[in-house]
């Protein structure tokens, strides 16, 4: 029987790190998550047992934490180039690369003097991301956010959905709206400042979350791409992938008791998964 690899990729993930920058008058912290793939000419270990082109995952760990010494000092988009440079510097048997970088934000606690210089409270909603995926000769970027926890108390409804003899949920005008927001970006030329492009595109999605009425979650994920499309034109596509946590009307009523529209309870799996790219014309 004859055999041979279609596909293999290989590194080290869940590798993470905290920089610290020591200004004479305060300290600003990095704390990053990343995940390093390669493939190339390595499919000697999986079908010869040949480990002569492996680099060690271990290795991988290694030059991801000596390069974020040396290298990380702006944007993860910044770092994430760099770090892909450096990897097909120093390796020839790799030949493609993919790499996810995950930053976690930290805020300065608040005393009554001020912002401290280094103590930090986490902050508690969202991480930025950078992805990178491609060859030596050809490395493509997108930027996003992952795990940005939002709610609406009112303004959102869903009705005039197809109906049929399994359909249970009831037409509302008026209810909750929660999800984690997960949104990549595309650009068609890199910006001149990555984090404030970050900031822009979060900045006009949530303020369509907040302002607009909200018909349909897929309804909100065109007009938050809209917005951002308005402000930030070096971005291509975008993608959101907005998931239900849904909150449902507690039922008063067996209890003799109405409830108003004010009371909730959320509910767990199964959610409502919705996504969508878009892309300008």
């Amino acid at each position: 029987m004859k055999m041979s690899i279609d596909f293999h990729e290989y590194g080290k993930s869940a590798v993470r790190l905290m920089k610290v920058f020591r200004g004479d008058d305060k300290h600003v912290i990095r704390d990053l998550e990343v995940q390093v793939l390669t493939s190339g000419n390595f499919d000697c270990a999986f079908e010869a047992a040949d480990n002569s082109t492996t680099v060690p995952t271990d290795t991988v760990k290694n030059n991801i934490m000596v390069s974020a010494h040396e290298l990380l000092t702006g944007s993860i988009e910044e770092y994430g180039l760099a770090l892909a440079d450096w990897f097909f510097g120093r390796y020839a048997d790799m030949q493609s690369l993919n790499i996810t970088i995950r930053e976690s934000g930290w805020d300065r606690i608040e005393t009554p003097s001020g912002p401290h210089a280094h103590s930090f409270l986490a902050a508690p909603n969202g991480k930025a991301v950078v992805k990178l995926k491609g060859t030596r000769d050809s490395l493509a970027l997108s930027s996003g956010i992952e795990d940005l926890f939002v709610l609406k108390s009112t303004g959102s409804g869903f009705v005039n959905f197809p109906k049929c003899d399994l359909t249970s949920l009831p037409e509302v005008d008026d209810r909750i709206l929660a999800t984690k927001i997960a949104s990549t970006w595309t650009y068609s030329t890199p910006p001149a400042d990555y984090v404030a492009t970050r900031k822009a595109v979060l900045d006009a999605s949530l303020t369509i979350f907040a302002e607009n009425y909200s018909p349909s979650v897929q309804s909100t994920i065109y007009e938050m791409a809209e917005a951002v499309f308005k402000v930030v034109p070096e971005v291509e596509t975008i993608n959101y992938r907005l998931p239900n946590v849904h909150y449902v009307t507690y039922p008063l009523e067996r209890f003799d008791r109405t409830n108003g529209n004010t009371l909730f309870y959320p509910t767990g799996d199964p959610y409502g998964d919705i996504s969508a790219t878009v892309k300008r014309d």
